[in-house]
């Protein structure tokens, strides 16, 4: 196993809330890990979880010492808030007070009150998907289907000790005879509530063919989007099984799904023939194949007029097409005048995602490196970023001027000096959509390590593996 970089042991160190490698040591001895500190990242990941499981625990001990769960539920269907008031720190409370006050009916309560005393997974939070939220959002979004249970929520048990397979059990019990994807799960937590009919119909014996998709679906895309990847949005899923439908592979599939194309289906009707043209194309660089898209959405869709509104795949040559690629880069990297289409500004207001700044090791020494992960909020300065690490991001002029995503700059500053490393899209649903080098390369271990660190501290999801 490679050794890893001392700056990585030192801040996994610090954040497991210890001082020194001998605390570090004595905190392994006493939670039965092992001592070394050559140690690979899936590893680091198993304390880090084990670490959360422990506070989480903590917290929760803390909670029922303080006072009773029913007492504080009982509290606030009373509108005595006496109990609650010790308790305001727990998200989870309020997002109690505020489904109770939304339901109209007395299932939600009902949920509530069985749950309540057989397992913990309703107070913790999940990440599906896009969506960051607390269980007891899922359970509403349950409870609002009351119609379609095919059981009673009283028959239920929890099947495992793991929150999320206890959410999927419930979900299943009250809604589903026959197998749902366990992707399926994000729909609960979408506040368009659009895709819950999805859930009951599949989990009811139906066939999404017969559901309002918003592409036509073949049986062989059908059989496709049951299959996807657990973690998947609809969308994604449903991209899944149109690429792999039509021919391509799941390495294709993941590094389109990495895109806009990931998101929505708009235009499809232009970018079902894109996806076409690289199933056709296996030796386009896989690489490439983000940039590509920024191209061909740059050239057909942006700007009053766009350059080639009628811009067609048909007969094109990849070689041409990437010379003209890089021909676009350097372009925009040579740009001196701002772009002018319709809502751009030059500076614009930031996302109000939290930026990130990790120091390991000793300022003056060899060890010391400080990672920085921050904001662009200027078209200059997206320019300046786009020419040094030489890619198109400053096509994103106009999407980050209208909120529609923000770009993001990762370095890494030594006793040397400042040195760029990744550029980072977040779409404005608080999701890392892709994660670039210099030249397009992809993130190696030590910045999706990074780029991992920065996600859990500011709320964020990454669609990037």
């Amino acid at each position: 196993m490679p050794k890893l970089d001392e700056n990585i042991i030192l801040g996994h160190i610090q954040s497991l809330g210890l001082k020194s490698k001998m605390e570090y040591r004595e905190w392994c001895i006493r939670h039965g890990f092992s001592t070394s500190t050559n140690k690979g990242y899936s590893h680091l990941k198993k304390e880090s979880d084990y670490a959360k499981d422990q506070q989480a625990t903590g917290r929760l001990r803390k909670a029922r010492e303080l006072g009773s769960d029913t007492k504080v539920l009982e509290d606030i269907i009373s509108g005595d808030l006496s109990s609650y008031r010790f308790m305001s720190c727990q998200s989870y409370w309020h997002n109690i007070r505020e489904a109770l006050n939304r339901q109209p009916s007395s299932t939600f309560l009902k949920m509530i009150k069985h749950i309540m005393p057989i397992c913990d997974f309703w107070r913790e939070q999940i990440v599906i998907g896009a969506a960051r939220d607390g269980y007891i959002k899922g359970i509403e979004s349950l409870a609002n289907c009351y119609d379609h249970w095919i059981r009673n929520i009283e028959d239920w048990k929890p099947v495992s000790h793991n929150s999320r397979k206890q959410f999927s059990s419930l979900a299943r019990h009250l809604l589903a005879k026959y197998d749902v994807p366990s992707f399926m799960d994000w729909v609960w937590f979408d506040q368009s509530k659009r895709y819950h009919e999805w859930f009951w119909h599949i989990g009811q014996g139906g066939n999404i063919r017969t559901l309002d998709t918003p592409i036509p679906v073949t049986k062989k895309i059908a059989h496709h989007f049951m299959q996807a990847p657990d973690g998947y949005s609809i969308v994604k899923a449903l991209r899944y099984g149109q690429i792999i439908a039509m021919g391509g592979d799941t390495h294709l599939a993941e590094t389109i799904n990495a895109t806009q194309l990931g998101q929505s289906f708009d235009h499809d009707d232009f970018w079902s023939t894109v996806v076409v043209y690289f199933i056709n194309n296996p030796m386009f660089d896989r690489r490439q194949v983000g940039p590509a898209i920024d191209y061909l959405r740059e050239r057909r869709f942006v700007g009053m007029p766009p350059a080639e509104p009628n811009l067609s795949m048909k007969g094109r040559d990849p070689n041409v097409m990437m010379k003209r690629i890089e021909a676009w880069h350097h372009q925009l990297a040579r740009a001196a005048k701002v772009p002018r289409s319709a809502g751009f500004k030059p500076v614009w207001k930031s996302s109000g995602i939290k930026p990130f700044v990790l120091e390991n090791g000793v300022q003056g020494r060899n060890s010391y490196k400080k990672w920085l992960i921050e904001e662009i909020t200027s078209y200059d300065k997206l320019v300046s970023e786009g020419k040094e690490m030489s890619h198109c991001v400053a096509s994103y002029a106009s999407s980050c001027s209208t909120g529609r995503c923000s770009i993001w700059s990762m370095k890494i500053k030594d006793n040397i000096g400042l040195t760029k490393q990744l550029t980072v899209e977040v779409s404005k649903e608080k999701v890392i959509i892709q994660a670039r080098g210099k030249r397009n390369i992809p993130p190696n271990q030590e910045q999706m390590h990074i780029l991992s660190r920065w996600a859990e501290s500011a709320g964020l999801t990454s669609w990037i593996r």
